[in-house]
Parts: structure tokens; C-alpha cells; sequence
């Protein structure tokens, strides 16, 4: 199972983002739920450093069984506040992991993908 665990700060801001785990829905390159999980997050990635310049908050795991693929937004990005771009783009990237739980839960049993937010 894809554990996917994003940090939200008393002010409702997200803080951190992480994946750990393989859905093992399918074969390796045949598994739906693994590519979407994995868009997600690089798309994440991509969108905060292109749009927000930021840098350096990140690592992707090279065993996701073992470790985590972690960001982790600066402080000085977290002070700006909750109407940021930054904060945009991970509201936007919780929606679609939570959509991708929901899809799972419904068409494949739920035993695939799990989202938290602590």
C-alpha cells in the first residue's frame, strides 16, 4: 500500500508531503495507482520550483518500501501565509491523492492507497 501522509500546520497550512509504499496493483510499469501517485508528486515538485522558485526541499526515495520521496516547504515559503502560490499548488496535489483514495475505494476495494493529514 502507497501511504501517503501530508503535514498540516494549526493554521491549516501544509506543511510536508510524503509517499512510502508500492500499491502493487499490477506489474511493475502495468501499475495504474503507482504512475498516478508518482505524477502527483512530481508534478508537486515541478510546479514548486518552476512557479515559486524554490530549491533544495525535497529528496526522492530510492527504495519507497524502506524510506519516504519527502518535501518539505522552507519556513520563510510557510510564513507567507495560506493565499500562496505554494499553498495553491499542495492544496490542489492533497486533492488529487485524495481523489485517487477515493477512486480506489471505490472501483478497486481500498487496499491500494492511503491518505492522511496530520
Amino acid at each position: 500500500m502507497i501511504n501517503v501522509t501530508f503535514s498540516v500546520t494549526e493554521d491549516g497550512l501544509i506543511r510536508s508531503l510524503s509517499v512510502k509504499g508500492h500499491a502493487r496493483f499490477d506489474e511493475y510499469g502495468r501499475d495504474i495507482i503507482c504512475a498516478a501517485s508518482s505524477t502527483l508528486f512530481q508534478t508537486a515538485i515541478h510546479a514548486l520550483e518552476e512557479l515559486c522558485g524554490l530549491a533544495n526541499f525535497y529528496s526522492i526515495a530510492q527504495d519507497v518500501q524502506r524510506s519516504p520521496s519527502k518535501l518539505d516547504l522552507p519556513n520563510d515559503e510557510l510564513m507567507k501565509g495560506k493565499d500562496t502560490p505554494s499553498q495553491w499548488i499542495l492544496a490542489t496535489v492533497k486533492s488529487g491523492f485524495e481523489l485517487l483514495e477515493q477512486t480506489d475505494k471505490e472501483t478497486y476495494g481500498g487496499k491500494h492507497i492511503r491518505v492522511v493529514s496530520n
